[in-house]
């Protein structure tokens, strides 16, 4: 997320005002810091901003931070609310055209983006590029933060050859800016990577994400866990170029630089090794891959109890690897555990819930236990039926 806290632009205030916004500016990094670092939960965070705001109804960056939480949390409402009020008071202190203006519209391009509203988010991103070049010129950081921005649009509407130009821009202008070893530069690439492995360009995705990898490994001194997804996605890449040895190594090195990041028993390791265990699975290394899933759902269990739904979920990737090899009442026992975990957390009519449904019902088919499937099948019906009803309101 782009940086929300920056007193230091208010540079026409006078000194008294300025040590004012300065401690505003601190207050606001420190509940965004803590709730980055998850001592504050989102409605905690909140309900902090919405107390800072009634001292500070002004402060725009408030009312930012405030709906990047809220859409988050998928709150979009609150979301759209916040940032128009944002929106509505840069205007009227810095005019229609200022950057700081072209920011929040930037940050309606984001939300529009996170709704779906693919039209309008293009629009948004535009528009704030342009206002961006109008007032900052044609090379500035904050219109290579938009153009990422833009790029990533367009790839999730599987636009990748306009979001290669869009990227290809942004890395050059970097690079001007900030030098062709700047770690700033990893990200960029990162999403240069993914447009190209999309796009079909194995090679080139390849090329950028060993690049980025080499860049983030060369700064003393960086945060190792910027490594973390990084290696992740280069050794997807390396599935996809039949390069197995590499792509399990690149996953063992995420996990361990997530041990010596996070703790060994921290959740925040789960995402390194959910990816090394299907990495497992797909090579049918089904001992390891149950391995690691059982590892998974310990740290799930200590940290947020056996019934969170990442439990719930790695139980029914635990139930696969055992049904894939014939286990089946092992798989009907870990199924069982977690159905009810996956309901109650995501409602009966959820896609995974179906899905889980849909794997007992062809578990008792392959047993041969016909009744308990055609059971399964009806709950399937019922549930598939109230779905689409939902969807029609």
């Amino acid at each position: 997320m782009e940086q929300i806290v920056n007193a230091g632009e208010k540079s026409d205030l006078d000194v008294p005002d300025l040590i004012v916004e300065i401690e505003m500016a601190e207050q606001l990094a420190e509940i965004y810091v803590d709730y980055r670092a998850d001592k504050y939960s989102a409605d905690e965070a909140t309900e902090k901003l919405k107390a800072f705001i009634g001292h500070h109804p002004d402060y725009a960056d408030a009312h930012d931070l405030l709906g990047a939480i809220a859409m988050s949390s998928r709150h979009y409402a609150a979301a759209r609310k916040a940032h128009g009020a944002a929106l509505c008071l840069r205007q009227e202190k810095y005019g229609s055209t200022h950057p700081r203006v072209a920011a929040s519209i930037n940050h309606l391009g984001d939300l529009a983006r996170a709704e779906g509203k693919h039209d309008e988010a293009e629009k948004y991103y535009k528009d704030s590029l342009t206002m961006w070049e109008g007032t900052l010129g044609k090379e500035h950081a904050d219109i290579a933060i938009g153009l990422m921005n833009l790029a990533d649009l367009y790839r999730e509407l599987h636009r990748y050859d306009e979001a290669i130009n869009v990227l290809h821009r942004a890395l050059a202008m970097n690079e001007k800016l900030l030098g062709t070893s700047h770690p700033d530069l990893a990200w960029t690439l990162s999403g240069l990577g993914q447009a190209y492995l999309h796009g079909g360009f194995k090679d080139k995705a390849r090329e950028a994400y060993e690049r980025a990898v080499v860049i983030t490994e060369s700064k003393n001194g960086m945060d190792a866990s910027l490594l973390i997804p990084l290696l992740i996605e280069l050794a997807k890449i390396y599935r996809v170029t039949d390069e197995k040895g590499r792509a399990e190594n690149h996953y063992k090195r995420a996990v361990e630089i997530s041990e010596k990041t996070f703790g060994a028993d921290h959740p925040h390791i789960n995402t390194s090794l959910l990816r090394l265990a299907e990495f497992y699975f797909n090579e049918r290394r089904y001992e390891e891959a149950e391995r690691v899933y059982k590892r998974i759902i310990e740290i799930e269990n200590a940290a947020r109890g056996s019934d969170s739904l990442g439990a719930g979920r790695r139980m029914m990737d635990l139930a696969e690897v055992y049904y894939i090899q014939g286990r089946y009442q092992e798989a009907e026992g870990m199924y069982l555990k977690a159905l009810p975990i996956i309901e109650t957390c995501l409602g009966r009519g959820h896609s995974v819930m179906i899905g889980a449904l849909e794997n007992m019902r062809d578990l008792y088919k392959k047993w041969g236990r016909i009744k308990e499937a055609d059971v399964f099948q009806v709950r399937l019906d019922e549930m598939k039926a109230m779905s689409n009803a939902k969807s029609a309101e």
